[in-house]
């Protein structure tokens, strides 16, 4: 016969055969190319089957040979161009003629029945199909061989070798899709189907409800590049009780596969108002989908509703094996389910690399006390998390590095931006639990933080973006905090939750790490943070922190919560025990607006403590505030007034204009503030008592001179020094009186 080229397909039941070959109740699939529709627009019993341009008909004239329909193992002849089998009787074999000899000659094997059983094609001895002594085609579809060379070729249209790889949909395998029958049996026979044949595409269709009752022993088997598009709706029977998983690989979660890929427009349902005698934990965490060892594992598209587990995603791969996992365009909404504890859960959950968050769809309905722990958590390097809305969940995202990977390795190249947190406990993490892992090249860039922390009443670390580590953690390097606003509800004035638990108050953002680590190369700019209840932004705890900018912030209503300390009350706060090397603190605009009574205690709170300050720069910051509140100190804290009054030795503060000394009552000194602090400060000195006691002025330890000396003195009534800083000096501007 002469091969047709492939034009437009369609289905077409055909009339005398049951709309199949051989009573086969299925739709036959019809490929028109040009100048045939004609011929067969009416076609009589046994006329027509048309599949991938091989064309057979049993009609005078017909442009082809005729149909052989087999049911039975047999051997093909010389003068088959043609055969049709039905193996629903169980497996068959079909020997081929001899390729040799009878080269150009094409066969076409058509096997209609949907039946599990495997029809073999095998080559006459000592010739092969494709290198393989045989080949097997299951469900429904058809292959054409060409014999060249003494081999068999399998064919699709003219020349090309390529495999029959169909969609199978489950009720081909008896799937019922009833809303009763347990389907599972029939959806693994439909995947062991696509795996034999190399890959496919398993369907859930439309319009029906697929029961399945998994087991801690028993779920929907996944195989390496068979595929799963889910139009119906999947749903776990009430019956069910205690299950691990729905999808995972044949041998388990560690199981290795590879190339697989979830879509359709259907959902997956849990069902935990139905299967209420479940208990859900970390020996039966009833993930939706659990994989340890993968690669190139995508979901788009795929809806959970509702999921109930522990984790909806449970992807729990070695960061050193596991890579490429991408959620996309997902829906997933959260309904806690039957347990005798109080589990833990995350919707996402990707320990792996080179994983991709985004564009999902992540909520919870139910009361505070039963909300789900975490929305999104990432573990490993190369992570991005983009795009995603989560609502009413106590943690938003978590981007974690773990003891998974190499310690070589540094936990790098992660990305979580244009996400929209909406009545969430914690906004963002970002932690490192591996000594010698530095975190390392992390944007956080334009997220939408809603806080809402009254309603995680169960949460103990609330908050809005934090980057935390603990004694022995790993170091941060090269961090951006970007564009980001953070709005927490008002009126949060808890220390304890109503079980007694301390609640660990994070600020709107925190980055911080223990004595003897360093925070280097970190930029915190332009965000927005309003009604923190304790410091807008807080950086360093105990850090040595190096390269550091933090500009261009509004901070609005910090440090509203009047049951925590008072140092945790300011709209910025940076100290460390070490030092601060090339810190630059400018531009940013604290906000007290003081309604009903004013808010905060500190406006900013900037102290190396023990250390030392080198190049630290602090300029151009503005703090409005009503009267009496957003006192600003370096080290101790001072009086926040025009004139500041004093009788005793007194470390000048950047907030200090004028400082009145009463040495009355013996000799006073005053220390200048820090010169990394100070850069473009004015401030004047005056003694302002009539004692022959003199009034010391001094530079901060041993940074910069005044003009030369380390100090001056002031030792008449009236006398006064007018200074201002440079950044690595200060410089005589004005003085009056009896000054040396």
């Amino acid at each position: 016969p002469v091969p047709l080229p492939r034009r437009r397909e369609r289905d077409r039941r055909l009339p005398g055969h049951g709309g199949g070959l051989a009573g086969s109740a299925m739709p036959i699939r019809v490929i028109e190319p040009p100048g045939l529709s004609a011929q067969i627009a009416n076609p009589a019993a046994g006329d027509v089957v048309a599949y991938d341009g091989a064309v057979f008909r049993n009609r005078p004239g017909g442009l082809v040979e005729p149909l052989r329909v087999l049911a039975a193992d047999a051997t093909a002849t010389i003068a088959d161009r043609a055969i049709a089998y039905d193996a629903s009787g169980g497996p068959r074999t079909l020997t081929l003629f001899p390729a040799t000899g009878n080269d150009g000659r094409l066969l076409t094997v058509w096997k209609e029945d949907v039946s599990a059983n495997a029809l073999t094609l095998a080559a006459a001895s000592g010739e092969t199909i494709d290198g393989e002594a045989s080949v097997r085609l299951y469900g429904r579809g058809a292959v054409t061989l060409v014999a060249r060379g003494g081999v068999w070729r399998i064919v699709e249209g003219r020349e090309r070798v390529v495999p029959f790889l169909p969609a199978l949909d489950v009720t081909w395998f008896g799937a019922r899709g009833d809303g009763a029958t347990d389907d599972l049996d029939a959806i693994n026979r439909a995947a062991a189907v696509a795996n034999e044949l190399g890959g496919g595409v398993v369907v859930i269709p439309a319009g029906r409800t697929f029961v399945i009752k998994p087991t801690t022993t028993k779920w929907i088997v996944c195989h390496s590049r068979v595929n799963w598009r889910i139009e119906g709706v999947l749903k776990v029977a009430g019956t069910t009780g205690d299950y691990k998983c729905l999808f995972a690989p044949a041998s388990g979660p560690g199981g290795y596969v590879e190339q697989i890929r979830w879509s359709g427009g259907g959902w997956i349902d849990q069902n935990p108002s139905g299967n209420t005698s479940s208990n859900i934990s970390s020996t039966n965490p009833q993930a939706v989908f659990r994989f340890d060892n993968f690669t190139d594992l995508v979901w788009d598209g795929v809806t959970l509703n509702p999921y109930t587990g522990m984790n909806a995603w449970q992807l729990f791969g070695s960061q050193q094996n596991s890579k490429h996992a991408r959620i996309v365009n997902c829906r997933a909404r959260f309904e806690r389910g039957a347990s005798s504890t109080f589990y833990d859960t995350s919707t996402i959950y990707a320990s792996c690399t080179h994983a991709v968050i985004a564009n999902n769809v992540l909520t919870y309905e139910g009361p505070g006390a039963l909300a789900p722990q975490g929305a999104i958590e990432v573990h490993g390097p190369h992570q991005v998390v983009l795009g995603n809305v989560v609502e009413k969940f106590g943690v938003g995202s978590w981007l974690v590095a773990e003891t998974g990977v190499a310690t070589s390795r540094p936990v790098h190249g992660i990305v979580c931006a244009n996400n929209t947190y909406l009545s969430c406990g914690l906004g963002i993490g970002v932690v490192s639990s591996v000594p010698s892992k530095v975190v390392r090249h992390v944007i956080i860039a334009g997220n939408s933080i809603h806080l809402d922390t009254l309603f995680h009443e169960m949460r103990s670390i609330l908050g809005g973006i934090i980057l935390s580590l603990d004694p022995g953690w790993a170091p941060s390097e090269k961090v951006t905090i970007v564009n980001n606003v953070i709005t927490f509800e008002p009126g949060e004035t808890r220390t304890l939750t109503s079980d007694g638990r301390t609640i660990v108050w994070q600020p709107g953002i925190k980055i911080a790490a223990p004595p003897g680590e360093t925070l280097r190369g970190l930029v915190c700019a332009h965000n927005q943070i309003y009604n923190a209840p304790t410091t807008g932004i807080t950086l360093g705890i105990d850090a040595t922190l190096q390269d550091v900018s933090v500009r261009q912030n509004l901070i609005v209503n910090a440090g509203s919560n009047p049951n925590v300390n008072a140092l945790d009350r300011a709209g910025l706060r940076v100290y460390g025990s070490s030092s601060f090397e090339r810190v630059l603190i400018e531009d940013n605009w604290i906000v007290d607006t003081g309604t009903p009574s004013p808010v905060g205690q500190y406006a900013w709170h900037i102290s190396a403590l023990s250390g030392e300050a080198k190049d630290l720069t602090f300029r151009r910051n503005i703090a409005t505030a009503v009267s009496g509140s957003l006192q600003a100190f370096v080290g101790n804290p001072g009086p926040n007034t025009g004139v500041t009054t004093i009788a005793a030795d007194y470390t000048a503060t950047v907030m200090d204009e004028v400082i009145a000394v009463d040495a009355a009552g013996g000799s006073r000194t005053v220390t200048l503030p820090p010169l990394g602090l100070a850069a473009g400060k004015r401030l004047v000195v005056k003694k302002i008592d009539t004692s022959s006691h003199g009034v010391t002025v001094t530079r901060n330890g041993a940074q910069g001179t005044i003009e030369g000396a380390a100090s001056r003195t002031l030792r008449s009534q009236w006398a006064y020094l007018e200074l201002v800083c440079d950044g690595s000096r200060w410089l005589i501007v004005g003085s009056g009186g009896s000054v040396s």
